[in-house]
């Protein structure tokens, strides 16, 4: 599918407008900039001044390995409120083990229950993984809802945690996105 300026804002990318007055799209490191019918990419990251031509979406994601980001529902999409109750159907729904300490999950306020209804169907799908990475004390809805929305949610490539942690993260994150 070819890549488009929607699509680009979609998934975070800003507009910006360079000195000389020509548009450009920034997301963190990544910049995007119109060039006939497809984009110069560049990941300012790597040091490299080269730009990358592209005209698809795979091969963007191919690039920055969002393609959660393209899968993600979107947030006007969502029809349903983000209420406790409703929260607490989803993940009995998703999960038959213990919830833990969830109330972190009550509380988020940049997520609707569209996106958080996606990653809990992803992660309990991959539970397995899950399962074979903890001890009975780690294996809870709220653990491995964590995982879930740092892999698939946060920007990747802001996450902190323990190089453990990490390591189980983008196992996950790749487990999902690849399968």
């Amino acid at each position: 599918m070819m890549l488009s300026i929607q699509k680009l804002l979609d998934i975070g990318f800003i507009e910006l407008k360079a000195p000389n007055g020509n548009v450009y799209y920034k997301k963190g490191f990544y910049l995007m900039v119109p060039s006939g019918i497809g984009w110069h990419f560049l990941n300012e990251k790597d040091g490299n001044d080269s730009f990358i031509y592209m005209e698809t979406e795979d091969e963007l994601f191919d690039k920055i390995g969002a393609i959660h980001a393209f899968r993600l529902p979107k947030k006007e999409d969502n029809i349903y409120p983000y209420t406790k109750k409703n929260v607490l159907a989803l993940l009995n729904h998703y999960f038959k083990i213990n919830m833990g300490d969830i109330q972190w999950i009550i509380d988020l306020k940049d997520i609707e229950l569209n996106q958080l209804e996606y990653i809990a169907k992803k992660v309990s799908e991959h539970q397995y993984f899950l399962d074979k990475q903890f001890k009975l004390s780690g294996n809870t809805v709220s653990n491995y809802m964590k995982y879930g929305i740092d892999g698939l949610y946060r920007d990747f490539s802001k996450f902190k945690g323990s190089e453990e942690r990490t390591r189980i993260t983008k196992e996950l994150r790749d487990l999902i996105l690849n399968g």
